[in-house]
């Protein structure tokens, strides 16, 4: 059986082409590059991640996934491009998605040039408008939690002490991303701090997407993948933000001088 279609490239270029190609995904390429890109950035990465690091949950019939911290950024169409994952990973499971973020409607025109085309084929996920912590959610419901853009270096507090150990007390698979090796680096630090750990080694993304949040910055969304064990710090952890809070300053300033 051959290899599914994001193992088997390594470039934007190539993988798009390979979608045009088939038949069930090439209404995608009758947009420009730039709005394909912005729509399977999300699916793609949380695609990889599964496939390199937790391929057992190809194996579910269902994965159903939350996505925190979601902005409209992360919702396009409604987040219909979520049930692309199971393409992705060369499965048949289905997908349920569930998109949670105070600022998720802050964006009007979540719709792209493909809304309609996607409206035919795809679910929209669920949406919700609220921090983790104020949501009634059954948490022991998820396969998947993910921590997508932007990450823990601008909600280190709030995901710290509130949303992660609520999710770590299901024990269920938790993908966080960053921008890039040494944003990686600071989120670990960051973790540990307050007695998390990161479980194995980051992973490569090459399907990131390069955001331009203003003039002077360029973040790759998604381009590290890696894994956050799902156990509580313990009970006589003493919390040190120290250096984390020196990282994070520094991080922030580097951002302001590029």
């Amino acid at each position: 059986m051959p290899d599914p279609v994001i193992l088997q490239h390594k470039e934007w270029k190539y993988l798009l082409a390979a979608l045009k190609d088939n038949p069930r995904s090439s209404f995608i390429s009758t947009a420009a590059i730039p709005v394909q890109k912005s729509v399977l950035a999300a699916p793609l990465a949380i695609s990889t991640f599964i496939l390199r690091s937790t391929p057992h949950l190809c194996d579910l019939e269902k994965i159903n996934i939350l996505v925190i911290g979601a902005e409209w950024f992360d919702a396009l169409d409604n987040g219909r491009w979520y049930q692309l994952i199971s393409d992705f990973c060369g499965s048949s499971f289905k997908v349920e998605a569930t998109l949670i973020g105070p600022d998720v409607f802050m964006e009007n025109d979540r719709q792209t040039r493909l809304s309609n085309m996607v409206r035919t084929r795809y679910p929209e996920a669920v949406i919700i408008k609220s921090r983790l912590e104020d949501a009634q959610i059954d948490l022991s419901s998820f396969d998947l939690f993910v921590f997508f853009q932007p990450g823990i270096q601008f909600h280190q507090r709030e995901w710290m002490e509130g949303t992660l150990p609520l999710i770590v007390k299901t024990g269920k698979t938790i993908m966080a991303t960053s921008f890039d090796r040494d944003e990686y680096a600071m989120d670990v630090q960051s973790l540990e701090a307050y007695g998390y750990s990161v479980e194995g080694e980051p992973l490569e993304n090459p399907f990131f997407l390069q955001h331009h949040g203003d003039v002077n910055c360029v973040s790759h969304w998604g381009r590290v993948l890696y894994k956050i064990t799902p156990v509580l710090p313990p009970s006589d952890n003493i919390v040190d933000t120290c250096g984390s809070r020196k990282l994070t300053k520094s991080y922030m300033a580097t951002i302001k001088q590029d």
